[in-house]
């Protein structure tokens, strides 16, 4: 009775191609970075996390709009994802004076940006600025982040306020 189940069991599970390999998975979620933030981190030579916005913001981040007024991580994240939902949207930074690293953890950074829509013959830009960003060391991912946005003179459209 034993050599009958056993047997019965080994012919249903090569029956069940149970031995085979499966097929490789395909990568989900690659992270795309239209607002090409991991080209201000990229500058700094330092490590970063650049698998999501979520990881390149550190958990207690503010953005300090023009105004003074503060928005939080989730806020910011929101907006991030609504300006880059069509696709369309691409930006481009460039350093700007006033770039300082306070040993160990913290560097100052302040950088241009240029917003735009991605068209098939030439790009028109939505929106030009200066920002002032804090990054800092954050040794549970032991990685950098931003901490800290400082919009300049007028409002971005990165501020999650922004409408167009």
């Amino acid at each position: 009775m034993r050599k009958v189940l056993v047997i019965s069991f080994v012919c249903l599970a090569v029956r069940c191609d149970m031995f085979s390999p499966r097929p490789v998975e395909t990568p989900q979620g690659v992270f795309k970075d239209p607002l090409n933030l991991s080209a201000i981190l990229n500058a700094t030579q330092q490590s970063f996390s650049k698998t999501a916005y979520d990881d390149i913001l550190h958990p207690d981040f503010q953005f300090i709009a023009y105004n003074g007024r503060i928005f939080t991580h989730a806020e910011e994240i929101s907006r991030l994802n609504s300006i880059i939902v069509n696709k369309t949207v691409s930006a481009s930074w460039d350093t700007c004076s006033g770039n300082y690293q306070v040993p160990p953890d913290t560097m100052i950074l302040c950088r241009r940006f240029q917003a735009g829509y991605r068209a098939a013959q030439a790009d028109s830009v939505i929106d030009s600025g200066e920002t002032q960003l804090r990054l800092e060391y954050y040794s549970p991912k032991n990685t950098w982040t931003i901490r800290e946005w400082h919009e300049i003179g007028a409002m971005s459209i990165f501020n999650p306020d922004f409408t167009q």
